[in-house]
Order: C-alpha cells, then sequence, then structure tokens
C-alpha cells in the first residue's frame, strides 16, 4: 500500500547535513557532485529511511508511547537525485517486523525492515552536531585500520524540523545513532568517497555512552568496507561501498611528447565544455598544438580555472569563459564577445549526465533535455560562428558509437546525437570555408565512466589524437576541393 510520495531539494538535503553532521559534497553540492559518478547530488540514504520512518509511524503512535529499535535493516539498492518523484510503500516481510519500500520508477530504491518496541516517553538532549565540513579522504588500504570512537550528537532543532514525529516519540539516543552512522560514512571512514550500501542495527544489553566504530573488512575486489558501529545499547553492522574519485586527465606537459609535431600557428580554438573530461583533454591537446585556446565551463569555476592554470604552466596559452548553452542571456552574451575572435576550430563538448533510459517507450522529456543541449545548443553556436568567420573553420564534433551498437536503453541520447550529425554536415554545406568532423566515438574514461571497468573504457588523449591529424591537414576551402 502506497502511504506517501515526494521529492527532495537541495534545501532538504542541507538541512539533513545539518541536522546528522554528514556534508559529504555528494548530497550537498551540485558544483562537487558534477565531478562525482552521479553527476548531481543524490539524497542521503540515512535520510530517506528516516523520511520512510516518519510516514510510517506518524499514524500509529498514541500520545503516552515512546518508542524504541529493536532492530533496523536497510539496503540502499538505486541512488535517488534530487527532484526525481520517490514513492513510499509499506510492507510486511516478517510477522513480528514491519517495512516499507521506496520506489524510484517502480524499482526499489531502498528497502526497509524494523522492528519497534513501546516504551514510556524519554526525553533527552544531546550536543548539537559540529560545523566540521571537512571529508576525510582515506586511502583503501588504510580503512582495514580504521576505527575510533566520537561523543553522540545531533541537532535536536534541524531534526525536529525534518522528522517531528521521530523526534517526539522515539528515543534520543537511538535517533542519534541512526543519524550518526551517515556521519561516520560520509565524513569518517570511508568519508569522502563512500557510498552507503546496508545497515543492520540490533537493541542489545549492554550500554555505552559513545558511538564506537571499527572496520571489519576491506575487499579491494569489490572496493566493498564492513563496519562494526556500536552506541548505546545498539550494535551492528555497515556495509559501504567506495567508489571512484574524480578522474584526472592527462597534464598538459605529459602531452607534448605524445603530438607528433603536430603544430598549428596563430590559432584560435574554441572549446565547449572543456573544463572536464573529453572536454578538459581536448582543450590541452589544441593548446600543446599552439593555439590559442578559450575553453568554456558553465558552473565549475574551479575546474576551468585549474585547467587554464595547467595549460600555462606547460607554456600553452589559454583563458575560460562562462557560458551556458541552455540559457538565451549567456549564449546571446557569449556570442557577442566572441565576435572580435577569429575562430579557426570549434569543438563542442558540452554535456549532462547521459542517463539510460527508464521506460520502454521514447521519453520525451529526456530527448528534449539532450536535444537542448547536444543538437540546438550546437548549431546555435555553430552556425553563428560561422558566419562571422573569415577564414576556413574547422568544426569537431564527438558523436558517439552507441549508434552503431543500437543500444536501446541510450535511444534518447542516440536521437539527439544522430540529428547533430546531421547539422554537421548541413553546415559544411552552407558555408564553403567549413568542414565538419564528427567521429562515433567510443565511451572515455571519465567522470560519467569511472564506475564502468577501466579496461573498457579509451583514454581521452589517446582517442582525441586518432582525430587530430585530421584536424592539423592544410584547411582546402570547399570551393576548390577536387
Amino acid at each position: 500500500m502506497m502511504i506517501s510520495e515526494r521529492r527532495f531539494a537541495l534545501i532538504d538535503q542541507q538541512v539533513f547535513a545539518e541536522a546528522s553532521g554528514d556534508f559529504n559534497p555528494i548530497h550537498t553540492d551540485p558544483i562537487a557532485a558534477r565531478r562525482l559518478p552521479f553527476g548531481e547530488p543524490i539524497v542521503h540514504g540515512i535520510h530517506l529511511v528516516l523520511w520512510g520512518l516518519e510516514q510510517i509511524l506518524a499514524d500509529q503512535l498514541v500520545e503516552a508511547s515512546g518508542l524504541e529499535i529493536v532492530r533496523l535493516r536497510a539496503n540502499f539498492k538505486i541512488p535517488v537525485k534530487l527532484g526525481m518523484t520517490v514513492k513510499l510503500v509499506e510492507t510486511r516481510p516478517e510477522m513480528d517486523a514491519q517495512g516499507f519500500d521506496i520506489l524510484l520508477y517502480d524499482k526499489r530504491a531502498v528497502s526497509c525492515l524494523f522492528e519497534i518496541q513501546r516504551v514510556g516517553i524519554s526525553s533527552g538532549f544531546l550536543p548539537p552536531t559540529k560545523e566540521d565540513r571537512l571529508c576525510k579522504e582515506l586511502a583503501f588500504e588504510d580503512l582495514t585500520h580504521c576505527q575510533g570512537e566520537f561523543d553522540l550528537r545531533m541537532h535536536h532543532v534541524k531534526v525536529g524540523s525534518l522528522f517531528p514525529t521521530l523526534t517526539k516519540y522515539l528515543h534520543f539516543s537511538h535517533l542519534a545513532t541512526i543519524l550518526t552512522c551517515s556521519r561516520l560514512v560520509g565524513m569518517e571512514c570511508p568519508g569522502m568517497h563512500s557510498l552507503f550500501s546496508d545497515l543492520e542495527l540490533k537493541r542489545r544489553d549492554e550500554y555505552q555512552r559513545n558511538f564506537a566504530y571499527a572496520c571489519t573488512m576491506a575487499d579491494d575486489r569489490f572496493q566493498l568496507v564492513k563496519l562494526e558501529v556500536s552506541s548505546t545499547n545498539l550494535h551492528g553492522q555497515l556495509s559501504v561501498f567506495v567508489r571512484p574519485p574524480p578522474i584526472m586527465q592527462n597534464s598538459s606537459a605529459s602531452i607534448i611528447p605524445m603530438l607528433q609535431g603536430l603544430k598549428f600557428k596563430n590559432e584560435i580554438a574554441l572549446c565547449i565544455g572543456g573544463s572536464r573530461g573529453l572536454g578538459e583533454a581536448m582543450s590541452k591537446i589544441l593548446a600543446m598544438m599552439g593555439a590559442d585556446v578559450i575553453l568554456t565551463y558553465r558552473c565549475g569555476r574551479d575546474d576551468a580555472a585549474a585547467v587554464v592554470d595547467d595549460i600555462r604552466d606547460a607554456g600553452g596559452q589559454a583563458e575560460a569563459w562562462q557560458l551556458d548553452v541552455m540559457d538565451d542571456a549567456s549564449v546571446s552574451a557569449f556570442l557577442l564577445k566572441i565576435k572580435r575572435k577569429q575562430i579557426s576550430y570549434f569543438s563542442y563538448f558540452a554535456a549532462p549526465l547521459i542517463e539510460p533510459s527508464t521506460t520502454q517507450e521514447l521519453s520525451t522529456a529526456l530527448l528534449k533535455k539532450y536535444q537542448g543541449i547536444f543538437v540546438e545548443g550546437f548549431e546555435q553556436l555553430a552556425r553563428n560562428i560561422a558566419a562571422h568567420s573569415q577564414a576556413p573553420l574547422t568544426i569537431f564534433y564527438p558523436s558517439t558509437t552507441f549508434l552503431d551498437d543500437g543500444d536501446k536503453r541510450f535511444r534518447e541520447y542516440c536521437v539527439a546525437k544522430s540529428q547533430a550529425e546531421a547539422i554537421c554536415w548541413s553546415l559544411e554545406a552552407s558555408y564553403p570555408h567549413v568542414r565538419a568532423i564528427a567521429p562515433r566515438l567510443p565511451q572515455v574514461y571519465t567522470d560519467q565512466t569511472s564506475r564502468l571497468p577501466q579496461n573498457i573504457l579509451s583514454n581521452a588523449v589517446d582517442l582525441l589524437l586518432l582525430s587530430m591529424p585530421k584536424l592539423s591537414e592544410s584547411f582546402v576551402p570547399r570551393s576548390n576541393r577536387v
């Protein structure tokens, strides 16, 4: 039976972070989350569990009763991104236990079983969570020896605003223990690159004041860590995966020996989306070949500045401009500014997170999203630059081998990329001084693909260099081609 549905917003994440002490950027920082495996913030797993408990128990409690956890088990199956609608469905997994599933696109995102005991209402107060927002980054080999303890803390006002029923009825130390599990995983061990998988807590007869933890297993084959935890009269185990850190592309200096004499002279190269991933690699290659590079970023100013610094440290020329291809005002301001430049090379790497289809039918919403960036954004910039260019202009547009593979999981993405290929050939036909290159590239080792086995992915620089001889050939205007 469905109990409730909800969409979580960034403000919900920020309040939960203050309530629990878990400020991991994968949950709270949209810019930092761009470089992490899911491309945008995801909801804290413990936030989802407590929201489910709040909704289930709200209609079951009477004024004179309080609650203690007898056992609590949660399995986190699918990350929930902000703005996605989730549904809470009550289940009865066992005779003496209650449960619920949180569904995303009708698939289990979270599955939870719990058993509670009614007791007298017990009031108490804990010190508020500390405003320490530094996530630890531990090497995997160091996790085996990870152990420690810290004071049990809880921000009562923040927790009460999120979970009024639980704050009123659930024993404050049990609620604080559940919240502290989130803080442990997200901030302490494994910390920065953690991904919660399972939680199991059980009541015991022994009692302790502080929250203690110790790593009992660290399996590097699966990047899986198991933690034993205990606090008050609760004891249990947490299972956590260690996710890959952001992918670092080749440094500019390391690219120079790979160029094999490929050079540009007095050329200006524009690289849209040049602050990370394939675009970052292309920006560095073009700069090391001698081009003056203008790279753009949407919101990752620090990432773009780091790429510019790396290029300049290696003796290249680069500058970073802000551009959001989905924002009309941003595009207009950019086009006005770019008119002052004589662009010879235009490469387009603007891209959202590429997601598989969630339905059997073509998703018009997902297709529209992809078309806005891959098709309309590209065509508007390319035609404006071509129209104002007085010299030969080479356009590089990365397409995808998914078009050859016929992978139906990415059909909306393939439709948009196919339309963009057609625009490339239309640009060549419309402007005699334009040459378009649209290679179908395989998956590359970037932030978006970091969860896939590295042996099936291509290095970004190696892959792009295969196309560079075409880019650096002497350009012959269309009217003079044989």
